[in-house]
């Protein structure tokens, strides 16, 4: 009999802390997508050497913009094309998806949330995100 009492103890535990890790999960994405609400000027990040490579990223302009509701919008201007494309967005732990874009392919990046408001995107693209009002 002890040995079941102990055994519905354990079993009590390990679902108080699955639970924990759940509510903690996803009070900190919920926390994470709260601080990323807003419209953000994006810059291109480039590793590259070639100098066209690196002056064809310095040129492209990007903007991405990311609303209470999970709707994202992201544009950008290259080579005398514009786009502009309404999607959604999540963040889960510390990654962000932007998805059901239309006319651009959907994007997991890396979300690293630095100093000023700033937010470094690496991924399917890597970004530099600098909120609008901090320019």
């Amino acid at each position: 009999m002890v040995l079941n009492v102990c055994k519905s103890v354990q079993n009590l535990l390990l679902f108080i802390m699955i639970i924990s890790g759940l509510i903690s999960c996803s009070s900190s994405n919920d926390s994470l997508e709260k601080e990323l609400i807003g419209k953000y000027n994006g810059q291109v990040i480039s590793a590259s050497f070639n100098p066209e490579v690196k002056s064809m990223a310095q040129s492209t302009r990007v903007k991405f913009e990311f609303n209470a509701d999970n709707t994202a919008v992201y544009e950008t201007s290259a080579m005398g094309q514009n786009r502009r494309a309404e999607g959604k967005f999540r963040v889960q732990n510390d990654s962000l998806y932007i998805y059901d874009l239309g006319v651009v392919p959907d994007g997991y990046f890396k979300l690293t949330k630095l100093d000023n408001g700033q937010w470094k995107l690496n991924g399917i693209g890597n970004f530099l995100l600098t909120p609008v009002d901090n320019q």
